[in-house]
């Protein structure tokens, strides 16, 4: 009797924690990743708010909106703090 439970629930019991473990580990999307962030254009001399959604301050591909380079921070007049997206 105890050969079979352990035939059949070990095996299930793996499933089990396999299954647990990873839904654990994946990755959660923060609420900060989801929304929309605050990016600022130059604009005619001028540093302008506008909305950008996969930009970030980390990644590989400089975040643009047309042609314009959309920055995170705005000092004054003046745009600074490139923003990138992967």
């Amino acid at each position: 009797m105890k050969t079979k439970i352990l035939k059949i629930g070990m095996p299930i019991m793996v499933f089990m924690f396999a299954i647990l473990f990873a839904s654990a580990s994946m990755k959660q999307n923060s609420i900060s990743e989801m929304q929309a962030i605050d990016g600022y254009i130059w604009n005619n001399s001028i540093c302008e708010k506008v909305a950008t959604h996969p930009c970030t301050l980390d990644g590989r591909i400089i975040c643009k909106i047309g042609i314009s380079i959309i920055f995170g921070t705005k000092t004054g007049t003046i745009c600074i703090n490139q923003l990138m997206r992967n």
